[in-house]
């Protein structure tokens, strides 16, 4: 009897912390809700959250009365001290609660941000849970015409895409002599292919039955190649044409997706598989005439070097921010140069990292191209810095201001809406 009426006592507690602790959730994850009034969390969410949160309030509530009982046996609760009972209520219910993320705050971590060269676990999904996978149409860049361009001139992911002759003809016309596409990445994840781009969503998107980058059907692969046509057709030679894979393929399509390139002569393949697969990447590189790039996602002279002995890339594609930063991407850049392969500097970073590239390029006897993102050069990087590189005839002039030839301006950081962040050591 003694048992069982302890049994008893258990259960009881376990239900009365159980309860209020679910109360108290709902009201805290309800607030939340409609403060936030997140676009991917709904009323399932909180109830969800809630019934943890009482769960863990139940266990916890019962641990922390037997441990009251056992130690304040035979006293009453005017003999307890109120202020030891807080603390220790309140170190339980931190305890409790210390793992216990807040609806759509996992993913705001910089763990998601920084994904592909950090250490950190990514919580993925907690990604999903906070991005908007709705289709809608692409944002409009429209420049505030100082150079008369008409709005929407700048948008070159939906041109080349939509138009892609008529921006080779622009961008040469601009001073620009390559382009990079990735028509391909639309047939990786959708069965629809290459038609779908507009509403494609990623590969995080649980709607959606993908093909994974294991195999393109023979009718996306044509409508893929449509854009290097038009190019060539317009263009001729005149524009180089590189093509970025984003290493979503397998070897065996990243091979059929090169063979039907090389009659377009492309500047390079770019990331078809996976950098970090040096066997693919050099089994790839024997079977095609089309040059393979390797790659940003890699950092320091420690990654590049299996890279390089393995021969598993033509050119070397460095990204001074992520890879090391200046001293160390000279270090590559020799490296590079010792195994007769050219390298090309990365910039989807910044202006200051696109001005480090150029220095490194220019003290580089082997490189060969610095990558950029016309949209920035011309409608973002004017907001941020003081000076811009002179661009003429497919060239970049060396910058001629004191430094890396250019600083951030001077009311950067207090501009309204800035998101500023400093890091301490």
């Amino acid at each position: 009897m003694k048992v069982s009426r302890r049994l008893k006592a258990v259960i009881g507690n376990a239900l009365v912390w159980g309860v209020a602790w679910f109360l108290a959730g709902f009201a805290i994850f309800t607030t939340i809700l409609l403060i936030r009034q997140p676009q991917t969390a709904g009323w399932l969410d909180v109830l969800g959250m809630a019934i943890k949160f009482g769960v863990i309030g139940g266990v916890a509530g019962t641990a922390f009365s037997t441990f009251i009982a056992w130690r304040y046996r035979g006293r009453r609760l005017s003999e307890i001290s109120w202020i030891k009972f807080g603390i220790g209520g309140g170190v339980v219910a931190g305890l409790a609660t210390a793992g216990m993320p807040l609806p759509g705050l996992a993913a705001a971590s910089d763990n998601t941000i920084r994904g592909g060269l950090t250490q950190k676990r990514i919580d993925v999904d907690g990604l999903i849970h906070v991005v908007d996978f709705r289709p809608s149409e692409p944002r409009i860049l429209s420049p505030d015409g100082t150079d008369g361009a008409a709005p929407g001139r700048y948008e070159d992911l939906a041109a080349f895409m939509e138009r892609p002759g008529e921006l080779a003809l622009d961008l040469l016309a601009d001073g620009l002599t390559g382009m990079k596409l990735w028509p391909f990445d639309y047939c990786a994840h959708r069965p629809g292919g290459w038609d779908d781009w507009r509403s494609f969503r990623g590969m995080f998107d649980p709607g959606i039955r993908t093909l994974g980058g294991h195999r393109i059907a023979a009718a996306d692969l044509d409508r893929a190649l449509e854009p290097f046509r038009k190019i060539r057709d317009a263009a001729g030679d005149k524009m180089d044409i590189m093509v970025e894979g984003h290493g979503l393929w397998s070897l065996p399509a990243a091979k059929q997706i090169a063979r039907a390139l090389e009659p377009f002569r492309p500047a390079w393949l770019e990331d078809l598989t996976r950098a970090d697969d040096l066997d693919a990447l050099a089994d790839l590189r024997r079977g095609t005439t089309c040059p393979i790039l390797a790659s940003e996602y890699l950092a320091t002279r420690y990654e590049y070097r299996p890279l390089l002995e393995k021969q598993a890339a033509d050119i070397v594609m460095i990204d001074p921010t992520w890879a090391g930063g200046i001293t160390e991407c000279k270090k590559i850049c020799t490296l590079a140069e010792a195994y007769k392969r050219p390298v090309a500097m990365h910039d989807c970073t910044g202006p200051l990292t696109l001005y480090a590239g150029i220095h490194l390029a220019i003290n580089a006897t082997n490189a060969v191209y610095q990558e950029s993102v016309r949209a920035y050069l011309r409608v973002t990087y004017p907001d941020l810095v003081t000076e811009l590189p002179a661009v003429e005839a497919g060239h970049i002039l060396a910058p001629t201001a004191p430094g890396l030839g250019t600083a951030l301006l001077p009311d950067i950081r207090t501009r309204p809406g800035a998101d500023v962040r400093v890091t301490r050591r």
